[in-house]
């Protein structure tokens, strides 16, 4: 595509976040098709070449203080030579990790990326925030910086 820079895309701004997710809430728990849990907030990205640092605020109950991602941006190469930018974040409260691509460009800037996330199983420290979960993400910009 010869819209997608040789270089990180920059997606500095407020952008809105949503999320689907499914995950187990107890040891020995079989997960329910009948509790998805959803999200959506605002968040606040900050980038310097290919590091972002994302800014969220608090999310009552599981999150009472803001909270902060940081991440990468990755060159990822196709089979037919061409390449894609692709946006990892590790979580701050727990092992988890959110993997996306750009799925939308507007007047040549990112308006929308797309991803999953996904955190391992339960931890063996108490940290209540550690289950296995699965989800699928979107950031919207709201504002260009």
């Amino acid at each position: 595509m010869s819209h997608i820079p040789d270089f990180p895309p920059n997606i500095s701004g407020a952008w809105n976040h949503f999320l689907k997710a499914l995950r187990v809430e107890a040891p020995n728990e079989k997960p329910s098709f009948d509790n998805f849990r959803f999200q959506e907030l605002v968040a606040t990205i900050e980038q310097q070449n290919e590091f972002v640092i994302v800014t969220l605020p608090p999310n009552l109950p599981l999150r009472p203080e803001p909270g902060y991602w940081v991440g990468y941006w990755c060159k990822i190469y196709n089979a037919d030579g061409s390449f894609d930018w692709q946006l990892t974040m590790s979580d701050y409260d727990d092992n988890g990790v959110y993997v996306g691509r750009v799925a939308e460009y507007t007047e040549g800037k990112v308006s929308k990326i797309v991803g999953y996330y996904n955190e391992s199983g339960f931890s063996c420290c108490g940290n209540k925030a550690q289950l296995p979960t699965v989800a699928g993400w979107t950031f919207t910009r709201v504002t260009y910086n």
